[in-house]
């Protein structure tokens, strides 16, 4: 007769952090359960049966296969590391879309949070807020033909080093022209000149293929066409964005650089108020007027 030979998983545990993936091996003395919030500090912590020393700022993900997953951002004071587990926590699509932040947070601890830019937006600015990081949400549109479904994108900008920082958690990069980490209007022109460089943030899955839907149709096939390369990023960047914007208590306001752009920004998002550049540059970013 044949020997039955015993299968067992054990529990896996890893740290990621920018495009970093990496084992994190487990400890030997006790520890406290894991806690149930989603951002948690630095510290030991038990889970799956076994401890983990978790030190660094991060994502942390903690495997049982067969039996369930534990994921927790762990930070204290580096609003680069908060972001990127955000950004590792989440992929694009809609299956979450219409669930509000306190279930977004339920979810992003045991699974892959699945929403669209403007939502991982709200989340990141949520926990910036939360951390005491200045942030706001920021965005921008085309100046293009219009289409039902690609017209403008949703980011956060984080006060960083002094200076406003633009973040696309959605697509998971900052932007450097220079060296320098650029704001929502610089990297508009940026952009526009076709001068910058990626600053990625995560390496995780950017799309949840299959998970985009909305109204009966899957635009996953359509994201992962244009933006599962550089070249296809860049193109889509320089058509949407092209009319930068900002939300503030008074409203959402925008700026372009001709009266042509103006009339047809103005036609087409009749949501947002217009300033003039120099006005746009002193309200939102006097640290450069």
């Amino acid at each position: 007769m044949a020997k039955t030979v015993e299968k067992v998983n054990d529990p896996l545990a890893y740290y990621m952090i920018g495009t970093e993936s990496s084992v994190v091996h487990a400890a030997t003395s006790r520890a406290a359960p894991l806690p149930d919030e989603l951002v948690i500090p630095p510290g030991r912590y038990s889970v799956h049966g076994r401890t983990y020393a978790l030190k660094r700022e991060g994502l942390y993900r903690f495997l049982l296969p067969g039996k369930g997953n534990q994921q927790r951002i762990v930070f204290r004071r580096d609003p680069l590391a908060l972001l990127s587990g955000v950004a590792w926590a989440a992929s694009h699509g809609s299956r979450d879309d219409k669930l509000g932040v306190e279930d977004w947070l339920r979810i992003a601890r045991t699974q892959k949070l699945i929403i669209t830019c403007g939502n991982v937006a709200r989340l990141g600015h949520h926990l910036l807020t939360q951390a005491g990081v200045p942030a706001r949400l920021v965005g921008a549109s085309t100046l293009g033909k219009l289409n039902n479904y690609d017209n403008g994108h949703s980011l956060v900008e984080a006060f960083l080093d002094g200076r406003w920082t633009l973040v696309d958690l959605d697509v998971k990069k900052l932007f450097r022209r220079g060296g320098k980490r650029l704001s929502l209007l610089e990297f508009c022109d940026a952009v526009a000149a076709d001068d910058y460089e990626f600053e990625p943030i995560s390496a995780a899955a950017g799309i949840a293929v299959g998970s985009f839907v909305e109204n009966g149709y899957d635009y996953g096939l359509f994201m992962e066409c244009g933006f599962s390369t550089e070249a296809g990023l860049r193109k889509w960047y320089r058509r949407i964005m092209q009319v930068p914007n900002i939300r503030s208590p008074e409203g959402r306001f925008f700026t372009v650089r001709t009266a042509a752009q103006r009339r047809r920004a103005e036609a087409c998002y009749p949501h947002l108020a217009y300033l003039p550049r120099e006005e746009f540059v002193r309200r939102f970013y006097p640290e450069r007027a």
